[in-house]
């Protein structure tokens, strides 16, 4: 028989960088192990969504990002349903604008970013 449980952790507001949570898990025995779990917690960051900033070119997509609190690398995922995200490509952040070729030969698609801690 198996159990399993999902763990949420819900960082304090405003929190960023890197934790450590102690988990120790019990089996229907009584029997237990203990372990260490890091968690590394990122920003979302947000997109310009004016007509002059998200737009078509050329190339591919154009996605501004706002936000980016520092040099480490911004990672972009993509979904088509909003449930099912695929990371597509990271990029450092010393441009605030970031191109995805790919974008003009596949399906309609949302976007998120996140930054490295």
């Amino acid at each position: 028989m198996a159990f399993r449980k999902i763990l949420d952790y819900a960082p304090p507001p405003g929190f960023r960088g890197q934790g450590l949570i102690s988990v120790t898990a019990f089996d229907h025995l009584g029997q237990s192990a203990t372990g260490t779990v890091t968690v590394k917690v990122g920003i979302t960051l947000r997109f310009g969504i004016s007509p002059s900033q998200l737009r078509f070119t050329p190339s591919g997509f154009e996605i501004p990002v706002e936000e980016a609190a520092s040099s480490n690398p911004v990672v972009f995922f993509s979904s088509t349903n909003l449930s099912e995200w695929t990371p597509i490509f990271t990029n450092d952040s010393t441009s605030d604008r970031y191109l995805d070729t790919s974008a003009l030969a596949g399906p309609r698609r949302y976007y998120r970013a996140t930054q490295v801690p």
